[in-house]
């Protein structure tokens, strides 16, 4: 089973336990110490991650056409700031507002 993860800020047992049963087509994370974390422990071979394809870039950027078909998982922790009640609640007008992107990825793939 095939599966993309977005927004991996932080790779938790569920990105592993996911990366036991699903391929990771693509990983996609704009945030650059993520990203070296994850490229450290591809370095150090950890069993888990070291096949995980990492895409350092924003979401709204990524090419989701380049994926082939057949995903079978889309996971994605969109950030909640802008909807967060401890936030400035600017919703849909915040440039963090990524729930669009992640329908367009959801419609792609």
């Amino acid at each position: 089973m095939q599966s993309v993860e977005l927004y991996t800020a932080r790779v938790d047992s569920r990105s592993v336990s996911a990366g036991r049963v699903f391929k990771h087509l693509a990983l996609v994370e704009v945030d650059e110490d993520s990203c070296l974390t994850i490229q450290e422990n591809k370095r150090r071979r950890v069993e888990e991650v070291h096949s995980w394809p990492l895409f350092n870039c924003d979401v709204r950027q990524f090419d989701f056409d380049s994926l082939p078909e057949g995903i079978e998982l889309l996971a994605a922790g969109v950030p909640c700031q802008p909807f967060s009640i401890g936030g400035k609640h600017r919703g849909h007008s915040d440039e963090r507002n990524l729930f669009p992107e992640t329908n367009r990825c959801h419609s792609g793939v």
